[in-house]
């Protein structure tokens, strides 16, 4: 088979994995198949941090249908790791259960955990890949971001109407979206909470919209993301916000050194807010 023709399991990885997102975090989102006459014999992904990666979630997976992953094809969305951090490496786990072949989505940029497709294929397995590239690296957006820069990971949520607008002519924003447009908000905030993210607004929408900037609905059994906002104007502390008043411990103040060190960032910060200093 050539690399290509591992691409339809490559692409069930792909979807294993995103069962992991958020909760994998700060790991990379990984999925796993184990291949065997050319089927899918078993599946497994990373399913929060510190607990198994998707090559060892895969293999227990193929135990627990009894099949004997020797001579079988893995095929994982990410290298596997060649290294002990909270768990073994995967590449012992890989040689330990007999598999043959190795077909990888991408390259680990992780220095510490790299090296495992030249392990693998020192110990005599094949390893063939990047298969899917592309859609495996938007799968680990996130993680090369961290990896290669020391900036956080943004995701842009904007709503517009066709004229390329936020609001009406009178200022109405609420709503141009629809029903199913804010449930997925909802669920990515959600996301953003469960991996210790956050949710950042400018000082003019929080106060003309006093957001409350949370997962509502179904999504809200969660852990909450931190609220942040980016404003040249501090708000007193007794104003009349929902951040303020439900969830100040969880709200992030970003202002200009003068700001951060006014009387009114004291007084914020007494209500539990953090306010932090931007700029020289």
């Amino acid at each position: 088979m050539t690399e290509q023709d591992f691409a339809p399991f490559m692409r069930e990885a792909i979807a294993l994995a995103e069962q992991g997102r958020w909760k994998a975090c700060p790991n990379p989102t990984v999925g796993a198949v184990l291949a065997r006459d050319n089927r899918i014999v078993a599946r497994g992904w990373h399913h929060q941090a510190g607990q198994d990666h998707a090559e060892v979630d895969c293999l227990k997976d193929a135990a627990a249908r009894g099949v004997d992953p020797k001579g079988c094809t893995l095929v994982v969305t990410l290298e596997p790791c060649n290294h002990q951090g909270k768990t073994p490496p995967c590449t012992q786990a890989i040689l330990d259960a007999g598999i043959s072949r190795v077909v990888m989505g991408l390259a680990d940029p992780n220095p510490l955990a790299a090296g495992g497709a030249a392990r693998l294929r020192e110990a005599g397995v094949e390893v063939l890949g990047p298969v899917c590239e592309t859609e495996c690296r938007d799968l680990v957006a996130d993680f090369l971001v961290w990896q290669s820069t020391d900036r956080p990971y943004v995701i842009l949520k904007m709503a517009a109407t066709l004229d390329g607008r936020i609001a009406t002519r009178n200022g109405q924003s609420q709503w141009i979206t629809c029903e199913a447009s804010r449930r997925e908000v909802h669920a990515l905030r959600a996301g953003l909470g469960l991996c210790g993210g956050a949710v950042l607004v400018g000082g003019g929408t929080f106060r003309t919209d006093n957001p409350r900037l949370t997962a509502r609905g179904d999504k809200a059994d969660g852990p909450q993301p931190l609220a942040c906002l980016l404003t040249s104007r501090l708000p007193k502390p007794d104003a009349d916000f929902h951040l303020l008043k439900e969830r100040p411990e969880q709200t992030v103040f970003l202002a200009s050194p003068a700001a951060a060190a006014s009387t009114a960032a004291q007084a914020l910060r007494q209500t539990g807010a953090r306010v932090l200093a931007l700029g020289p």
